[in-house]
């Protein structure tokens, strides 16, 4: 039943006086009186309403108003109840009272309908002995039995009275109680509370649900709820208090482990991204109140995923609980550390003199970090990049001062992680820049904003055209062409480029597909292979194959570059991956062949087709001897494993003429053409 509901309830019985009806809130303030509460308590509804139902209570019952109030707060319906109630004209009234409880629509106690029927039509003497009254036994037994604890006492705060609930919560008899200080009960660090509580009382103000932490007798303490309400006289006169506590420990308990859980990061036990932010924007108010710096230092290990890859993540968990260790010791006692995710730190610096004091911490905890570990037998060198950012200098906000440390973290990581960085303004607007247009490119990934050319590869002998090479391309909506140089390293750094080389592939097979139906039968695509795909796993490539397969597409169609590198893996699961593109037909190729480590054990298994010279050796072509040497010693070692040979990069005529003396089969490169989109292409080749 909602308040709303209540007054409705009320309406009909407003001009009925045999029954009382008192519609009340959820703090006790009345909102609505029949005629029936103007006969038999004397007040009219504009003196009644907006009072407290402890108006209606002579001093001796206003403990009982508490109880009632606490009832019906959980909900709970009462009565009917043999009671007493004061007139209007300061006579008690003998009544019988029952009391249903209101619940709003979300069933929160939203406040209380009371009714009052005349027990004893007899009007009593408002300075009648308390214990001769007919509910005086009722509220004794309900005082007795009830599982809280009530207690009264002066305004001096000496108890009066102590209950069997008291005696069960708190340890101590009534013999051992009454006549002492309520001050017994109070923590050295809670005295105050208590003097407070007193001072309100006397003021006639009621102190409702105030939660805190008492005394045991033992010396233990615990979590209490705790209404204390002022006691009147006849005259209403405040001569004490009653009070109502609550355990509420196993509440509190659970709501601290809750609280533990929401804050706090599970593997190394320091506070999580959530408890950070909160500390951070505390520490931002009283460093900008007070006018001290502060500093905020981003931490992100160096080789982690490696660690978690080879050893597996029982490894990888303590790992990082060494490398928390070994953060916290390397701060001073002020600061604050905290696990953001993942394998990323953030430390907070307190009340720091300038930049060379944040520097000199940071560069103690990175070369904490840079110190061995042991794990499962092994040392292991991880190493950590830190970024830094300085309050106020760098911002004054936690969004900003964030943003710029993530930053400088990316810096210090893209230099190698060998020193920390602070961004400089400059710098800082150019990451910023980095940021939006890391964003535009998610954004032109997921909406197929991005496009290939198709670079010719040419046959050296016949000038022909016998295979192309597809390559992304990103023009940006503002900023127009973004060179592949740019945003490809983006997108490696975002994780983006799994899902960009997925899409390359596929739209590559449908083009291939096309100008194989317009008769370019004899055309092979090359597409590159990073080694995310590569690690991508079986069901990955099990997606290409299907595709070919829907397009009726040869797999020897096309052409997959690897580059030199990822020879060297020959992983179970990386031989499975290569075994399968080779039973698919399709042709593989090694490209920048001599710019890394060469595995020719995996080369000449491998049944690659082609070996692919980079372009860099081919630039300071003819007039280079050494450039010579290289080419004619790839060319020599290509065709001794079987291979083709194809150059990159050939812009001179006189370059091409030397590769073609070598014996380098195929040329690639402006001298020939530039990439182009697939409708000029296809116009060259029909062309041909």
């Amino acid at each position: 039943m909602s308040p709303q509901d209540g007054v409705a309830v009320l309406s009909p019985a407003a001009s009925t006086p045999s029954s009382a009806l008192v519609q009340a809130d959820a703090h006790d303030r009345i909102t609505a009186w029949n005629a029936g509460a103007v006969a038999l308590l004397g007040y009219e509804p504009n003196a009644a309403i907006g009072q407290t139902l402890q108006m209606l209570c002579p001093g001796f019952c206003q403990a009982e108003e508490t109880l009632l109030h606490e009832s019906a707060r959980s909900l709970q319906p009462v009565g009917p109840l043999e009671t007493t109630r004061r007139h209007r004209n300061g006579q008690a009234v003998s009544l019988r009272l029952w009391r249903i409880p209101l619940a709003d629509a979300e069933g929160r106690f939203a406040g209380t309908v009371t009714t009052l029927y005349p027990s004893v039509r007899v009007v009593q003497p408002a300075a009648s002995d308390a214990n001769n009254l007919p509910w005086a036994q009722h509220f004794a037994s309900l005082v007795e039995n009830t599982d809280d604890a009530v207690i009264t006492k002066t305004l001096d705060g000496i108890i009066t009275s102590w209950n069997p609930g008291a005696e069960r919560l708190f340890g101590w008899s009534a013999e051992e109680m009454v006549g002492q200080p309520l001050l017994r009960l109070c923590p050295a660090d809670r005295v105050d509370e208590e003097v407070q509580i007193l001072a309100r009382i006397a003021k006639g103000e009621k102190v409702d649900h105030f939660e805190t932490e008492r005394l045991r007798k033992d010396g233990s303490t615990l979590q209490v709820s705790a209404t204390v309400s002022p006691v009147r006289d006849a005259s209403g006169q405040v001569v004490g208090a009653s009070k109502i506590a609550r355990d509420i420990s196993v509440r509190v308990q659970a709501e601290r482990v809750i609280l533990h859980h929401a804050t706090t990061d599970p593997i190394t036990s320091l506070p999580n991204r959530r408890a950070f932010g909160l500390a951070l924007n505390k520490a931002l108010e009283d460093a900008d109140a007070d006018g001290r710096g502060m500093a905020l230092l981003m931490i992100d290990l160096d080789h982690f995923k490696a660690v978690n890859d080879s050893l597996g993540h029982s490894a990888g968990d303590k790992l990082l609980r060494q490398v928390a260790r070994r953060i916290k010791d390397a701060l001073r006692r002020r600061d604050h550390v905290a696990r953001q995710g993942g394998d990323e730190f953030a430390v907070l610096l307190e009340d720091v003199g300038g930049e060379d004091e944040v520097m000199a911490l940071a560069r103690r905890i990175r070369d904490a970090l840079v110190e061995p570990i042991e794990l499962a037998g092994r040392a292991v060198q991880v190493g950590a990049s830190v970024g830094v950012a300085l309050f106020p200098e760098d911002g004054r906000t936690a969004a900003t001062l964030l943003q710029h440390a993530d930053e400088a973290m990316y810096a210090s990581k893209s230099a190698g992680g060998v020193h920390p960085v602070r961004l400089t303004a400059a710098q800082q607007a150019a990451a910023r820049d980095r940021v939006q247009l890391l964003d535009d490119l998610r954004n032109a990934v997921a909406f197929g904003q991005l496009a290939l050319a198709y670079q010719p590869i040419v046959d050296l002998q016949s000038g022909r055209i016998r295979k192309v090479e597809a390559l992304a391309r990103w023009t940006h909506p503002v900023r127009g062409p973004i060179p592949p140089a740019v945003f490809i390293p983006l997108a490696e750094g975002a994780g983006l480029l799994q899902r960009i080389g997925d899409w390359v592939f596929r739209e590559a097979a449908r083009q291939a597909a096309a100008w194989r139906a317009e008769g370019l039968t004899d055309l092979q695509v090359s597409i590159n292979l990073s080694p995310k795909q590569l690690h991508a796993g079986d069901l990955y490539f099990d997606g290409w194959f299907r595709h070919l397969k829907a397009l009726n597409l040869p797999g020897s169609s096309l052409i997959i570059e690897l580059t030199e590198d990822m020879l060297v893996d020959n992983s179970p699961p990386t031989l499975r991956v290569l075994g399968a593109l080779r039973e698919h037909k399709l042709t593989i190729a090694i490209d920048d062949f001599g710019t890394g480590y060469s595995n020719l054990n995996a080369l000449g298994g491998l049944d690659a087709q082609y070996l692919k010279i980079d372009r860099g050796f081919v630039m300071a072509l003819p007039e280079s001897e050494r450039s010579q040497s290289l080419c004619r010693a790839i060319t020599s070692l290509g065709h001794a494993l079987g291979l083709q040979v194809v150059a990159e990069g050939i812009e001179t005529q006189a370059q091409a003429d030397f590769l073609r003396s070598i014996g380098c089969e195929h040329g690639q490169g402006y001298l020939f053409a530039r990439p182009m989109f697939a409708p000029e292409l296809g116009a060259l080749l029909h062309a041909a």
